[in-house]
């Protein structure tokens, strides 16, 4: 553009920085609110799930204004398929999600949907879609992701069988999954080692002694003596 050329075709004042062609034009602002991410459930080999699993998702303010979600509403579904199904479905009218405080442009927030049952290992697939009326942009409306859970094993225990009195040997539950708590079978009864949730032990025992690990305390590994 031509710095000495103060006005537009229309004759409007040109900006500082003036639009290319002939005309000065700047869009409104416009919302669009998208999604970023499923932020939880998050899987981890160490962890153990059940019945009630929070769904979070992250949005963020992706428009040019302000989202005051008292005067404009967004409806969040999320569709789980998979090891479960289930629809979760929130509807954001006020903006408690966010302190209270509407969503400041460029701004994230997680938006707690509710809970899902995770207590069969399997993928867990999610579909969400975003409906607000002023929306402008839909391209980021819609939200596709998955997890995989793993069955809940104890694990392999490895280790030496045979060590001479005196000695040390650390043992270790391969290929685990859940939280782990060691145990030793005394008296008849497997019990819990205090403070051994990690995945080695390191052992000297001085008689014949059987070990194993538990994981989220139901499914026990293989063991070793």
């Amino acid at each position: 553009a031509n710095p000495l050329i103060t006005t537009d075709f229309f004759g409007l004042t040109r900006s500082a920085i003036p639009d290319l062609g002939a005309i000065e034009f700047t869009p409104p602002a416009s919302d669009n609110l998208g999604f970023v991410a499923i932020a939880e459930p998050m899987i981890s080999t160490d962890s153990c799930y059940g019945a009630s699993e929070d769904v979070i998702v992250t949005l963020i303010n992706a428009g040019g204004t302000i989202i005051d979600f008292t005067s404009t509403n967004a409806t969040l579904t999320i569709n789980v398929s998979g090891a479960t199904t289930q629809m979760l479905t929130t509807t954001l009218n006020t903006n408690a999600a966010n302190g209270g405080s509407p969503l400041a442009i460029g701004s994230t927030v997680d938006v707690n949907m509710g809970t899902i049952n995770m207590t069969t290992a399997g993928t867990f697939n999610f579909d969400g879609l975003i409906t607000m009326v002023t929306d402008t942009f839909p391209q980021n409306d819609t939200l596709v992701d998955s997890r995989i859970l793993m069955p809940t094993t104890g694990g392999t225990i490895v280790g030496a069988d045979t060590i001479c009195s005196g000695d040390t040997v650390i043992l270790s539950a391969d290929n685990s999954v859940g939280t782990l708590q060691w145990q030793v079978f005394t008296s008849g009864a497997w019990v819990d080692i205090a403070g051994q949730t990690f995945d080695t032990l390191q052992v000297n025992p001085s008689v014949l002694t059987e070990y194993r690990t538990l994981a989220c305390g139901t499914v026990p590994s293989d063991t070793l003596s």
